[in-house]
């Protein structure tokens, strides 16, 4: 009996250890999400028993039971392999019953599932959840439209990003840092009261209205794509990113965000957008809005801008030197400025400015490469690079230049050097300007260290002081002043004068030349001044200085204290007879003889300078924009050591004043650069020169009137002489346009002039004997001879550069190691010596032809200012 009893004792006992067993494990009933427990590595279930106790649960703080969703895959069938196999289906996990066990979680990522709701309240040690893209992919019905976080402050970061759901209360959860629940429904938005929020990504949404205003250390903001007509953005300097593009904002002031370098806000309906204090923003995209206005003067940092599709009607960005993506097509534009000095890292692909119908100017570093690779614009718009007389991120160095001729120190009461030549050179670029009319200089540059030097072209009887003198610059906008002293070592008296025509002489019509005299000495001088006219061709009208005496064909003037550097001068006008007159009468092509002198009433140091003639050609019809050169078309030999006198003519044919007015002018390979010297021009105007070559003549705020309302006023000019370099020669061809540019409006481009050598005459022996063809020729030519000969081949200075025997009949030659040019044959035979002329023809710039009024006659009739 007792045994009986024992044994169901026994039996009680064991049922009850099985029973408290079974009460200990997690009732998981998704069998996917139980399987994936207990296959889980590092082991969940460590007995090996197929389930999961609550103490196994509690063992675990990271889990991660992700991509378990529905899927359909084909399997081979090995019975059947022609007929391929059956559908496996694998089932997703739809249910996550059970995770309340693991209340030791601090990671859970049950992301790319198939749940349809998530209560993870219990697990009140969670840190980092990340539930994202439970969406059910196979079209299993439902979705995450449920999560019930744990009402805790442990959870920092939380991402739900990629569901259905419509509604979030994370009020209670005051540790969040990270926040993500882009691509749901949610229309109903709770967020933690919280100072600790970093990242907030809420994009994707139904959400009208977003405050963030409590947020001071936030650093993300990502709402676009929701329905916002309202964002509150926190007063603090640690946001950096903002990402509010696709909604339906109508205005975004920025200026309590001063970090944010990323900001998206295309595709809403702003009209304005402020910027002013964002200096750190280096992406702006604002596509497609409601702008009219942009201002980033103070968005230096910017690389890439991006505001097509606005009605924005000026935009400036000279001030972003690291900018290499702009997109502004689609606008009104009437105005774009992108010269910043570093337009070479904008490739094609990365710049639009198409359909701003309205654009005409759009300023650029350099118009060659624009035209090259800013392709993306509107057939009516052009590139210039004249947009501002001051160069983005600029410093100044100014200053004057005086003769002390009381030898006490140059001070404001001494005269002034006009016209001395100031060079600057820094790290990696120079510039060169010259002194106006008051002895002031400008030059602009943004390195650091500037090296100053002036460049006087005086004789020995001066000297400067400093000769050199160094500026360096810290940052840019600052601003040094550097003086010169001129002093005269040696008392020297020397005048010299020149005549300028300021008109084009045609028949009938009034003409003006002006009397331009100047003392190139070191002592103050006091003379006259005598010019003799053609009164039989025209009749002197008036002068802008008083006549002293006067006769039929002769005018004189006095001058008196003219001090050193002083330059003066006397405009004379004359009516030219008509064409049609019954004596005396003028037609075009008829030459006008000016001959002046200039005296002092003591002795000249260099009388050669003392009198000039000068032949004017009258012409008929004329371009009021256009460059010559006096001594015309042609020069010979001798010449070539003597300056070239150019004269550049500019009109102002519009409706309007013209405010500012910038004649750019490139100078020819073949004139020494070195030698470039403004002699005056018709408006107060400064030389800035680049590149060696590049001159620019800028003529700021002259307001030039407009012909229609004052024929008279609407003209402008300019003279300077530079010399040919020593190598010019015969065949080579010097050519010379400017490009004038009236305010903001396309370049008004002038003739291009030329300037030649005349060729030597030498007599020719006819004799039909000799046949030379191709002439002129590229490369080869052939010698025809009737006899057997010898050839000997001439350049133009003679000497001799090819010696050959020629048989009888056809002698070829090939020619193309020669220079192009004209070349001279000897051809010999026993009985006779015959000459003949060979050109070679190079490709180039080729031989040029002459301007249609001048011709070589307006240059052998001319003596000017050869010193």
């Amino acid at each position: 009996m007792k045994t009986l009893l024992l044994k169901n004792q026994l039996l009680l006992f064991f049922i009850f250890i099985s029973l408290a067993s079974l009460s200990q494990n997690v009732n998981i009933p998704d069998p996917e999400f139980k399987q994936a427990l207990i296959s889980y590595s590092p082991r969940i279930d460590t007995n090996f028993d197929g389930q999961i106790s609550v103490q196994e649960a509690q063992a675990i703080t990271v889990l991660n039971i992700s991509n378990h969703h529905r899927d359909e895959q084909m399997m081979p069938d090995p019975n059947d392999p022609f007929n391929g196999g059956s559908i496996f289906i694998f089932e997703g996990i739809y249910d996550f019953t059970g995770i309340e066990a693991f209340t030791n979680l601090t990671s859970l990522n049950c992301s790319d599932n198939d749940l349809t709701s998530l209560d993870v309240s219990a697990l009140t040690q969670l840190t980092s959840l990340n539930c994202s893209s439970n969406i059910n992919y196979m079209g299993h019905p439902g979705g995450l439209t449920s999560l019930i976080l744990p009402n805790a402050g442990t959870l920092t970061q939380v991402n739900s990003s990629n569901n259905h759901l419509t509604s979030i209360n994370l009020s209670a959860n005051t540790s969040l840092t990270d926040i993500n629940f882009s691509g749901n429904n949610i229309n109903n938005l709770i967020l933690p009261n919280t100072n600790s929020l970093t990242t907030l990504n809420v994009a994707y949404n139904q959400i009208s209205n977003l405050n963030t205003s409590t947020y001071t250390s936030i650093s993300s903001i990502i709402c676009n794509n929701n329905g916002l007509t309202s964002l509150t953005l926190p007063n603090t300097t640690t946001l950096t990113t903002l990402k509010c593009y696709q909604n339906q904002l109508t205005n975004l002031d920025l200026t309590q965000n001063s970090g944010i370098t990323w900001l998206d806000c295309r595709n809403n309906s702003l009209s304005y957008l402020i910027l002013t204090q964002n200096i750190a923003i280096t992406t702006l995209n604002c596509n497609s809005n409601l702008l009219t206005n942009l201002d980033l003067n103070s968005n230096t940092a910017l690389t890439t801008v991006s505001c097509s599709n606005n009605q924005i009607s000026t935009l400036d960005v000279s001030f972003q030197t690291n900018l290499n993506k702009l997109y502004c097509n689609n606008n009104q534009l009437t105005n774009l400025n992108i010269k910043n000095g570093n337009n070479s890292s904008i490739t094609s692909n990365w710049f639009d400015a198409r359909n701003n119908p309205n654009l005409n100017l759009i300023c650029v570093d350099d118009i060659a490469q624009a035209n090259s690779t800013f392709t993306r614009k509107d057939t009516q718009s052009y590139y210039s690079d004249i947009c501002s007389f001051i160069p983005t991120n600029s410093n100044t160095i100014t200053g004057t230049v005086s003769f002390d001729l009381d030898a006490n120190g140059c001070d404001i009461l001494d005269r002034k050097s006009i016209n001395t030549k100031l060079t600057n050179t820094s790290t990696n670029t120079s510039n060169v300007t010259f002194t106006g009319n008051n002895g002031q200089y400008l030059l602009y540059t943004q390195e650091a260290n500037n090296t100053l030097d002036i460049f006087s072209n005086f004789p020995s009887f001066f000297t400067v002081t400093p000769t050199t003198q160094n500026v360096n610059f810290t940052g840019s906008g600052a601003t040094q002043v550097v003086d010169f002293c001129i002093t005269a070592n040696t008392q020297v008296d020397d005048v010299k004068v020149s005549i300028l025509p300021i008109t084009e002489s045609r028949p009938g019509f009034q003409t003006t030349v002006r009397i331009f005299y100047e003392n190139v000495g070191s002592t103050i001088l006091s003379g006259d001044i005598n010019l003799s006219f053609d009164d039989l061709k025209e009749i002197f009208i008036g002068a802008s200085e008083t006549v002293v005496t006067q006769t039929i064909n002769s005018l004189s003037w006095n001058y008196t204290n003219l001090y050193p550097f002083e330059k003066n001068f006397i405009d004379v006008t004359f009516e030219i007879n008509r064409p049609t007159d019954p004596t005396n009468p003028v037609n075009n092509g008829d030459v006008l003889t000016y001959n002046c002198t200039i005296n002092p009433t003591t002795g000249d140091a260099n009388s050669t300078d003392n009198t000039v003639i000068y032949n004017d050609i009258t012409i008929g019809s004329y371009d009021p924009n256009d460059i010559i050169a006096l001594e015309g078309n042609f020069i010979n030999e001798n010449q070539v050591s003597d300056f070239l006198n150019y004269r550049i003519r500019f009109q102002n044919t519009g409706t309007a004043s013209a405010i500012n007015i910038v004649v750019k002018n490139e100078l020819d390979a073949d004139l020494d650069w070195d030698s470039f010297q403004p002699i005056t021009a018709s408006h107060n105007y400064r030389i800035s020169v680049t590149d060696d070559n590049k001159v620019d003549f800028i003529f700021e705020n002259i307001h030039l009137a407009d012909s229609t309302s004052n024929e008279l006023g609407s003209h402008g000019w300019i003279y300077y002489k530079i010399k040919p370099k020593s190598t010019f020669a015969i065949g080579d061809v010097i050519e010379n346009t400017a490009n004038i540019y009236f305010d903001y409006n396309p370049p008004v481009i002038t003739n291009t002039y030329t300037t030649q050598i005349e060729e030597p005459i030498i007599p020719e022996i006819p004799d039909l004997r000799v046949k030379v063809y191709p002439n002129p020729t590229k490369r080869f030519a052939n010698i025809k001879v009737n006899l057997k000969g010898k050839l000997v081949v001439l350049n133009k200075y003679g000497v001799r550069v090819l010696k050959h025997r020629l048989k009888k009949g056809v002698n070829t030659f090939d020619f193309g190691w020669l220079r192009k040019g004209r070349y001279f044959l000897k051809i010999k035979s026993k009985k006779q010596v015959i000459h003949k002329k060979l050109i070679i023809k190079k490709r180039g710039k080729g031989h040029g032809h002459g301007n249609g009024h001048h011709g070589n006659k307006h240059g052998r009739h001319c003596n000017h200012d050869n010193d």
